[in-house]
């Protein structure tokens, strides 16, 4: 091998050396980000005990057995209890604030919870009504929005929003909106607003997830919710999707205890099963 073609042979390992380092890191770098993403949506339990404060499979046979677990915000909601899954329906009256309703937990818990539940959609409408997941729900402690939220269920009779975001401390969590071709968003909120001036866009925790591909109608859904101190996850699994959206804000840690609760706007039908609350153990 004469000298130009030892350095022409030289040259190609050292191209081939640099492109295979450069590989190496992008692979090492895709596989740290990737690690992180997986450790921040569901690793992030890891070394935590858990303790199951409610496993209610759904699953009976008696007529208004939701009634000793659960209670309803909304004149026109109904519950039903099958044998496997519990189906929630809210109005269809055309009635508009009279036909939203809420689902509440009677049991309390306290801030470093984990929720599991399996959702399906069992509506097609098409216009803009959402599912809402309310986490660690209190009242305000201001009259007439006395701390526990049972209390004045009367007020929320007719469950207009603005009773929940000014009466309300709590974490919000809409899915399962707009239309039957899939939720158009993912979104987080905070409650109460400071004063009536507050702008509804205020409430929003960064980021809001756009087109996310979940919940069409008639298939199954599984969902686990992680919340302690100022960190929320959402993760979701189904049709072959698995996805995990999380929010971290201050506003977050101030919501320490209350009530779960799962409300459908004007029109929306879901059915729900194996719901299950665990509370980490301090």
């Amino acid at each position: 091998m004469n000298r130009r073609d030892l350095h022409y042979s030289q040259s190609n390992i050292t191209f081939v050396l640099i492109l295979f380092l450069s590989l190496i890191g992008k692979s090492t770098y895709a596989q740290e980000k990737y690690s992180k993403i997986q450790k921040d949506s569901s690793t992030h339990t890891m070394g935590e005990q858990w303790e199951t404060v409610f496993n209610q499979s759904l699953c009976t046979t008696q007529a208004d057995a939701w009634k000793t677990l659960f209670f309803l915000d909304g004149l026109n909601g109904k519950v039903t209890d099958t044998q496997y899954e519990l189906s929630f329906e809210a109005g269809h009256g055309g009635f508009f604030h009279a036909d939203h309703s809420v689902l509440w937990t009677k049991q309390t818990f306290k801030d470093g919870l984990k929720i599991s539940y399996d959702y399906r959609r069992d509506d097609s409408i098409t216009k803009d009504e959402v599912c809402i997941l309310y986490l660690l729900a209190e009242g305000i402690g201001q009259s007439p929005f006395k701390q526990d939220i049972e209390r004045w269920s009367e007020l929320r009779r007719i469950p207009y929003m603005y009773i929940y975001f000014w009466g309300m401390r709590l974490a919000h969590i809409s899915y399962s909106t707009g239309s039957a071709e899939g939720s158009p968003y993912i979104r987080c909120r905070t409650y109460p607003m400071e004063t009536n001036k507050t702008v509804w866009s205020k409430l929003v925790i960064a980021s809001s997830y756009d087109d996310p591909g979940f919940f069409k109608p008639h298939k199954w859904y599984h969902i686990e919710v992680y919340k302690n101190r100022k960190q929320l996850s959402f993760h979701v699994t189904g049709e072959g999707l698995d996805k995990t959206f999380s929010w971290e804000n201050k506003r977050l840690g101030q919501i320490k205890s209350g009530r779960i609760g799962f409300r459908q706007m004007q029109g929306r039908n879901s059915s729900y099963k194996n719901l299950c609350i665990r509370q980490l153990k301090k």
